[in-house]
């Protein structure tokens, strides 16, 4: 939920384009938030009660929350290929099974990941991504 509250102040940030019909760039942030705020309050209302007195802190959610902010800010700093090397690689690797953890499955998902995305983005549709301050790419 707090996640959420931090997309809707943002989103009411984004400057409004006056082209008629075009519902503006805030649109798809406000469905988002507001999916996220539904979500979070069902899993609240759920978890109070199915379980009285307990903090629901699950560990795996926390770490990942923390890989997908840590992922955020490297994307200003390192651009989009060396971030998402390293995003896809460390999601691939957190999630998979600790007893099947192996590093060529992980190095590999992550460079056909990005590279896929990568073409698709840039040379389909044409969109830039984030090059970064301290990237060579």
């Amino acid at each position: 939920m707090i996640i959420a509250l931090f997309f809707m102040f943002n989103t009411e940030t984004i400057e409004n384009t006056n082209l008629g019909t075009d519902p503006g760039p805030k649109l798809f942030p406000r469905i988002l938030y507001i999916g996220l705020l539904v979500c979070g309050i069902g899993i609240i209302s759920t978890a109070k009660s199915k379980i009285e007195g307990k903090i629901l802190l699950n560990k795996k959610v926390l770490i990942m929350t923390l890989i997908i902010f840590l992922y955020v800010i490297s994307l200003q700093y390192f651009g989009y290929f060396i971030s998402t090397l390293w995003f896809v690689f460390c999601s691939f690797w957190f999630l998979s099974n600790f007893n099947k953890r192996s590093w060529l499955p992980a190095i590999v998902t992550s460079l056909v990941t990005s590279f896929i995305i990568y073409y698709v983005f840039n040379q389909i549709f044409g969109i830039l991504l984030p090059k970064g301050v301290f990237t060579i790419f």
